[in-house]
């Protein structure tokens, strides 16, 4: 991944997520993990004017099952133009890759995270205080159908 891009992925994450504690994000920790993980990852990503508003992506794990390390939308373009791009740029993604599964770990206290993984078809495999593990099989997955609703920018 080149540097513009990953910059511009840092710069949304310290946007929307916060460290699994409640604390402020760690940038340089969030920038060092997406550098470990981005040589096998598959990205979609969602531009407006120049500026990355929305990401998805994920890598391989094992049996044909990929793990979805983060889906992100900028909270200022939180509408249902920029989700169903994000959707439909992160279906060719899941398509391409041939993955059989999905998992996906989300904050417990992340509610808009939930119901959108929800909304795709994941459903909750395991939960403890802090986080939920989320699994989706790609042929139950919504993609397509999501129904979405707000205003479009």
């Amino acid at each position: 991944m080149n540097g513009p891009t990953l910059d511009a992925i840092v710069a949304l994450d310290a946007l929307c997520l916060r460290d699994p504690y409640g604390g402020t994000l760690n940038v340089a920790s969030q920038r060092a993990r997406l550098e470990a993980s981005t040589a096998q990852a598959c990205f979609a990503l969602v531009w407006r004017d120049g500026m990355l508003v929305g990401y998805g992506y994920m890598w391989p794990m094992v049996d044909k099952t990929w793990f979805v390390g983060g889906l992100a939308i900028h909270p200022h373009y939180r509408n249902a133009s920029v989700t169903a791009e994000l959707v439909r740029s992160f279906s060719a993604v899941v398509k391409s890759s041939r993955a059989v599964d999905l998992e996906s770990h989300v904050l417990a206290d992340n509610h808009a995270s939930i119901r959108l993984h929800q909304r795709l078809g994941f459903k909750e495999a395991h939960r403890d205080e802090r986080a939920i593990a989320l699994r989706a099989s790609v042929a139950d997955l919504k993609l397509s159908r999501l129904s979405l609703t707000g205003d479009r920018r």
